[in-house]
């Protein structure tokens, strides 16, 4: 009888103890442990300069000239380095960089500008100054997830064209802007992405820019932006572009 009324009270004790006030208690006093959370692989780009590529299966492989032309993205770093070297030269002074660096920050908040720099020596001038403008081009940045952005802006820049040879060499800047979020809201660029690319699509022929991404726990080497290239376009110069183009998104 005696071992009897100890084994119920031990059930009695048992169901106290897994009843929804007493398991509430027992949450407060031993905490349940956090879920593990999963790493952000941050990943940084390779390139700031990315050469112009023909695709393969294009029509013509002579549109561009791809031995000149190429593409720069302009990051905060790339702004950063356009700045100081503008600053080097005295035409900017170091009191107004902070101000300076702090518009073109906000500016790539929102967007991805690039600066094209497009050359051509098809047998075809009137081609040549065409394509190099991007007329009669479907310009698209392709995005790793499978979009296809178009610019939100474009800049026609300065047109170059060099007669020593016997095809004219045709060269133009453009700057090309594109929003930094794709239609569902998703940002382009994104912890652990692999490459983008911006594709330039005529006459039965698609030529890429392409930008490559790695792990920053891996050690890479970067592309070094030679600064002929870097300064081609002073940096107030650039933003003020992008600025005026981009004023209708105000």
């Amino acid at each position: 009888m005696y071992s009897r009324h100890l084994l119920n009270l031990a059930l009695l004790s048992i169901a106290l103890i897994f009843s929804p006030g007493c398991m509430e208690k027992l949450r407060k006093i031993v905490p349940l442990p956090a879920p593990a959370e999963r790493p952000v692989i941050e990943t940084i780009p390779l390139n700031f300069e990315a050469p112009l590529t023909v695709v393969a299966g294009s029509r013509y492989a002579n549109l561009f000239d791809t031995s000149q032309s190429y593409s720069l993205w302009v990051t905060n770093e790339v702004a950063e380095a356009k700045l100081n070297a503008d600053t080097s030269t005295g035409e900017v002074s170091e009191g107004d960089k902070e101000s300076d660096l702090s518009s073109a920050v906000e500016i790539n908040e929102n967007f991805l500008t690039f600066e094209c720099h497009l050359t051509s020596t098809f047998n075809d001038p009137s081609v040549a100054h065409d394509i190099v403008k991007l007329s009669e081009v479907d310009v698209e940045l392709l995005t790793p997830s499978g979009g296809r952005l178009v610019p939100a802006a474009r800049i026609m820049g300065s047109l170059s064209v060099d007669h020593q040879s016997a095809l004219p060499t045709v060269s133009r800047t453009n700057l090309l802007i594109f929003r930094r979020r794709d239609a569902s809201g998703r940002e382009i660029i994104y912890p652990g992405i692999t490459e983008f690319a911006i594709s330039l699509l005529t006459y039965e022929s698609e030529y890429r820019f392409v930008w490559e991404f790695a792990d920053r726990s891996t050690a890479v080497s970067r592309a070094n932006i030679s600064i002929d290239r870097l300064t081609r376009i002073p940096f107030r110069q650039y933003f003020a572009w992008v600025r005026q183009a981009l004023t209708h998104f105000q």
